[in-house]
């Protein structure tokens, strides 16, 4: 029995074949790297932007040499292409389009996803991924973090919850797919503050939510704080405990994309559990399973009357 709904489910559901992730970088940057909002970027954030390790390729290469992989190791499958380093609608319309339009250059790319910011979406692009959304599944993938003002402002993020809101609303009224990136484990967050951010991704009814363990790497702003003093980071147990309470407060709808994070062996300072990212997992499972609890099961709120 499943006890949370997982994204692979939902792919088998919908195109009844493996689907694989191909993830670009097509040379984005962000508004707080760029000085429009800040020059510092976000502080947990390295200089890749989490991209992968094809950047200044071609993007038809990118495309290509990932397939060539996967194709072997999967057996043809499906594909989504995943825009995902740094802010990847952060450029003008025209742009834009002609890079998702590499969506129809493949048969077998059957959906497209996009990594950004809440303050980096605007009404002509939706409109322009409504029509793509016709025939090929667009997922926007916003980043909140945390639902947190003082924190956000904190990491260096540089927007509030209000365009987070204002983000999703405006996604869901193009019919568009959203999925909401949270981080666990932001020095500056409580449990309670991480629950809340699950609270607002329910109430909001995301599509998706990817749940992201907060480590440390090379090269970020937060590996300046912490050789300075050393930052309280929670334990896998703990960060397990909250990700499964957390679970409790999701819509039963919305697909879980991820619930750990994948850092870089010899980019990683802190914390080191984080590399194991199957045990990880298996804890989740097993958390949930020893304590029946299951996703959605405390989604419903428990508003006060007067009697």
């Amino acid at each position: 029995m499943e006890r949370f709904y997982k994204f692979s489910s939902y792919l088998k559901e919908k195109y009844n074949k493996r689907v694989q992730k191909i993830t670009i970088d097509a040379g984005f940057t962000c508004p707080v790297r760029d000085g429009n909002l800040s020059i510092s970027g976000c502080f947990y954030c390295n200089n890749s932007g989490s991209g992968n390790k094809m950047s200044g390729l071609p993007v038809n290469e990118q495309i290509e040499n990932q397939m060539k992989y996967y194709d072997k190791k999967y057996n043809n499958p499906l594909y989504i292409l995943y825009f995902q380093a740094f802010t990847n609608s952060y450029d003008n319309t025209k742009n834009l389009i002609e890079l998702y339009n590499y969506i129809y250059k493949y048969n077998n790319i059957i959906s497209l996803a996009i990594g950004t910011r809440p303050d980096c979406i605007n009404n002509s692009l939706l409109e322009h991924l409504s029509v793509m959304n016709r025939n090929k599944e667009v997922w926007i993938e916003i980043g909140l973090e945390s639902a947190n003002i003082t924190t956000l402002n904190k990491i260096g993020r540089m927007h509030g919850i209000a365009s987070f809101v204002d983000a999703i609303t405006r996604i869901h009224y193009y019919n568009l797919k959203s999925c909401v990136h949270i981080i666990f484990g932001i020095p500056f967050d409580t449990s309670g503050d991480m629950l809340e951010s699950i609270k607002l991704c329910s109430v909001l009814k995301a599509d998706a939510i990817k749940i992201h363990s907060f480590y440390i790497e090379k090269g970020t702003v937060f590996e300046g704080i912490y050789r300075k003093r050393q930052l309280r980071l929670l334990s896998q147990e703990k960060y397990i405990e909250i990700v499964c309470n957390a679970l409790r407060y999701l819509n039963k709808c919305t697909i879980i994309q991820r619930l750990t994070g994948d850092p870089n062996r010899e980019m990683l300072i802190a914390p080191k559990w984080t590399l194991d990212k199957h045990r990880t997992l298996n804890m989740i499972n097993d958390y949930m399973e020893k304590h029946n609890f299951m996703q959605g099961d405390l989604s419903s709120f428990n508003y006060v009357e007067k009697h």
